[in-house]
């Protein structure tokens, strides 16, 4: 789950309670959409790993990741993260928030045996400091 925040001034718009509802549904739906098509994707890229500050694999890791996959990008080994992070959009928006729902394979959220082992869905829900900073977005 990715947690998105923002500050909405209602003052002087002229809108029922129930139809100003709707406008930010809507908004925090649109909000969901664009993370999921615009900012996720970099999540899987090299240069998303250095922006996002992703936890350092082992050497043995990465090189056996190289040998055997012939690349180094960040959260894919297979693809199957990625293949169904991008495939299955679901936002559930709501007056007060979007929560975007990742529907990935059971690794990504398993029980991390020893501190030093990635946090893979966290560093899939990480935000850098310039998308987290007030209007960067769309």
């Amino acid at each position: 789950m990715v947690i998105i925040q923002q500050t909405i001034t209602t003052s002087g718009m002229g809108l029922k309670a129930r139809d100003w509802r709707q406008v930010l549904i809507s908004a925090w739906e649109a909000v969901g959409k664009y993370w999921h098509d615009v900012i996720m994707p970099k999540h899987f890229t090299v240069a998303g790993g250095h922006e996002y500050r992703y936890a350092k694999r082992t050497k043995e890791y990465m090189e056996r990741k190289g040998m055997v996959k012939h690349h180094q990008r960040p959260l894919v080994w297979s693809g199957d993260t990625e293949s169904e992070a991008r495939t299955l959009l679901d936002v559930r928006a709501k007056a007060m928030e979007a929560r975007v729902v990742l529907h990935l394979p059971r690794y990504v959220y398993q029980y991390r045996k020893k501190s030093t082992d990635p946090d893979k869905a966290g560093e899939l829900q990480a935000l850098s400091d310039a998308e987290s900073s007030p209007r960067t977005w769309g």
